[in-house]
């Protein structure tokens, strides 16, 4: 399994944050939407979202 840094927002206190997550493979296809959860650095919340491929990540 490798990281992945992901861009996500908190409806909570509608900041910025960046989750590192631990990929599931190293190939996903494209349009492939994964659910994923992090916790806001700031207001410390977890939030649940969605990621969708739009590109080919060979070298995530």
């Amino acid at each position: 399994m490798k990281d992945v840094n992901v861009e996500f927002f908190c409806p909570y206190c509608e900041c910025e944050n960046i989750a590192t997550l631990q990929a599931q493979s190293d190939v996903y296809q494209l349009d492939e939407a994964i659910e994923a959860k992090g916790a806001c650095k700031f207001c410390g919340k977890v939030v649940h979202f969605t990621i969708e491929i739009k590109e080919e990540a060979a070298n995530v």
